[in-house]
């Protein structure tokens, strides 16, 4: 009997973490700081968007403000210049006490919208900010993680 309470105890904070993790994420994150290849940088603009059940993302992943073109005359290096490093997707979410696995539905790149596409994130929350890093995609380990922190503006 005392077995059985124990694996209910377990299950229930197990579940208690789970169901608290959409709730405590909740909001509008402005990004502020992205780590990659151990470079840290101030963020272009960028905003993060959770609800209970559904995340979408847009932000800027350069290092400095993207140009602006004329698309009519622009060249295919200046355009690619302008438009690679904008990130946008939304989609689902499912969250344990220190994950979120991101399943995108709709995104700038069409790799992205896989039906076996995914993002596994380890995730860290302290007061106003929230710490994202890229752990696992379908492509494996993530090498060099890239992390995010972002700002709670909502």
């Amino acid at each position: 009997m005392y077995g059985a309470a124990l694996v209910l105890a377990i299950a229930l904070t197990a579940f208690s973490a789970s169901a608290q993790a959409p709730a405590a994420i909740a909001g509008v994150w402005q990004v502020t700081e992205v780590t990659a290849a151990g470079t840290t940088r101030q963020s272009q603009p960028g905003v993060y968007i959770f609800t209970r059940k559904h995340y979408s993302m847009v932000w800027v992943s350069a290092d400095k403000p993207r140009p602006m073109l004329d698309d009519a005359t622009a060249t295919a290096d200046e355009l690619r210049a302008a438009y690679l490093p904008f990130m946008a997707q939304s989609g689902t979410y499912t969250s344990t006490a220190d994950t979120i696995t991101a399943t995108p539905v709709a995104a700038k790149h069409p790799i992205n919208m896989d039906p076996r596409a995914f993002g596994i994130y380890k995730f860290k929350l302290e007061g106003d900010t929230l710490t994202l890093t890229l752990a696992e995609t379908p492509f494996g380990q993530v090498k060099n993680q890239p992390t995010l922190k972002l700002k709670r503006v909502e």
